[in-house]
């Protein structure tokens, strides 16, 4: 009988023990968990259009033969440099009796071999100086970029036989939806990244914006509609080449003293967006925000809270009134 009393006692000392500790402060400090905080940003937000478009030659020189004839030389290779007045290739004045042949052969090789070049077609001069020769002279300083004949063809003036281009004057060619088209006018600043080329951006300015609109590839059946932009590499490269891929940033507006929040420090429920912050014990308070534009680093918040205030990350991992140790 007194081992079951003493028992009892034991027991009931237990309860009693376990009822104040869930009672008591020390219990509730124990279960405060510890968040990590961070504050509400205020900085400039930049508006601005990326571009997509092509590295592109701005000085390019199609040469052409004065007369119908025959490539007794050429001097130079794709991709050499050449100097302003540098003979390029040494041509033989043919009879004027064989413009046609000469004409029909080109056309034909033309054909056969498809070559995209833009050539701006050309005709001849007639000639008595049949059997002379003369040179195709470089009219600037700059590379050689295509040659479209070999020594010991006839050309009939028709194509050209050789283009040069001066590679320090390159620009931009690229697309911007019909949508924006109306943000962007010539002269406006860009920075232009062309990133085979270099990690850095090289400053530009928009040279021109075309007065039409057109589907941005007709060959691939794009039926998005585009309109073509051009902009001015004012800082050019070595290592800059024409058809690498660029990208143009156009800014259009700035606006200063933006609230801006990291993501995570956004919760969403059915009342709507909203962040979690802390009072000076601790305890967790609510407030209702209005987002606006999804930047890189956060988000920006129209109203709700300002700059300044502590925010609670991850906040739908939490409760409202629940007290938490900050980090």
């Amino acid at each position: 009988m007194y081992i079951i009393k003493k028992t009892s006692v034991v027991v009931l000392t237990v309860l009693i023990i376990g009822v104040l500790y869930i009672n008591s402060p020390y219990k509730a400090q124990s279960e405060i968990r510890t968040v990590h905080c961070t504050q509400a940003e205020s900085i400039e937000i930049t508006d601005y259009l990326t571009l997509r478009g092509n590295v592109v030659e701005q000085c390019r020189r199609e040469l052409y033969p004065k007369y119908t004839s025959r490539i007794e030389s050429i001097t130079v290779r794709p991709g050499e440099h050449v100097s302003k007045g540098q003979a390029l290739m040494t041509l033989r004045v043919l009879d004027n009796e064989n413009d046609l042949a000469v004409f029909y052969g080109e056309i034909r090789a033309r054909l056969r071999e498809l070559d995209p070049a833009g050539w701006e077609v050309g005709f001849p001069e007639r000639t008595q100086w049949a059997g002379e020769t003369y040179d195709l002279i470089s009219p600037m300083d700059g590379t050689v970029m295509d040659i479209y004949c070999k020594a010991g063809e006839s050309v009939s003036g028709i194509f050209p036989c050789i283009a040069v281009s001066d590679l320090t004057q390159l620009g931009v060619e690229a697309q911007v939806s019909e949508e924006n088209s109306g943000k962007i006018q010539a002269g406006t600043e860009c920075r232009i990244t062309v990133s085979s080329a270099s990690e850095d951006p090289f400053s530009g300015v928009i040279t021109s914006v075309a007065p039409y609109a057109a589907a941005a590839s007709i060959l691939e059946q794009e039926s998005e509609i585009k309109v073509t932009v051009m902009a001015d590499i004012r800082n050019s490269s070595e290592y800059l080449r024409p058809g690498y891929s660029a990208e143009v940033r156009v800014d259009l507006s700035r606006q200063a003293n933006c609230t801006v929040v990291p993501y995570n420090c956004i919760a969403q429920d059915d009342d709507g967006e909203y962040i979690l912050s802390a009072d000076s014990s601790g305890r967790l308070y609510r407030a209702a925000v209005q987002t606006g534009r999804e930047l890189t680093n956060g988000v920006e918040i129209l109203s709700g809270i300002s700059a300044g205030t502590l925010l609670i990350e991850t906040p739908e991992a939490y409760t409202e009134g629940e007290r938490v140790r900050l980090q």
